[in-house]
């Protein structure tokens, strides 16, 4: 049995050295390379989704399914309000996001804004986007994903 732990354990050393954040990979080292470590109720299948859900990748059908379905849900105001409303989706490190907004105009001082958009290259930052928008009495809504390309909404007079 000593044998077989060794050989876990090698494998799991060589599956957490591709593992690339050091903070995530000391962590995964701790819990299974430690003396400390029981690994008689561990499979390196079961390691390495463990790495694949840390790094916000999903890990079988249930994991799409439900981001799928969460989706459809926030996109029905979007969809019935297409004139008040907006949504987008980004990527940071190792999570997905969903945004949705959506607004209603309240009154007369409220101006009536127009939308445009803007190539994702044409701006470096939101704050560079935002302060364009400002000279033009608008604002800026943020990096949009419209079907394959991602653009600047910019909402001005």
């Amino acid at each position: 049995e000593q044998k077989d732990v060794e050989k876990m354990k090698s494998k799991i050393s060589e599956i957490l050295s591709k593992v690339k954040r050091e903070s995530l990979r000391e962590k995964l080292e701790e819990k299974y390379l430690s003396d400390e470590s029981d690994l008689s109720k561990t499979s390196i299948k079961y390691v390495k989704t463990e790495i694949n859900k840390e790094l916000g990748i999903p890990v079988g059908p249930i994991d799409l399914e439900q981001w799928k379905e969460i989706k459809e849900n926030f996109l029905k105001p979007v969809n019935l309000y297409k004139e008040h409303s907006s949504s987008r989706e980004w990527t940071s490190e190792d999570r997905k996001y969903f945004q949705t907004m959506t607004w209603m105009n309240v009154g007369p001082n409220n101006p009536n804004l127009n939308r445009t958009e803007h190539p994702e290259e044409r701006f470096s930052s939101y704050e560079e986007a935002d302060a364009y928008a400002e000279t033009l009495g608008g604002y800026c809504n943020g990096l949009h994903k419209i079907g394959k390309k991602t653009v600047w909404v910019i909402l001005v007079r």
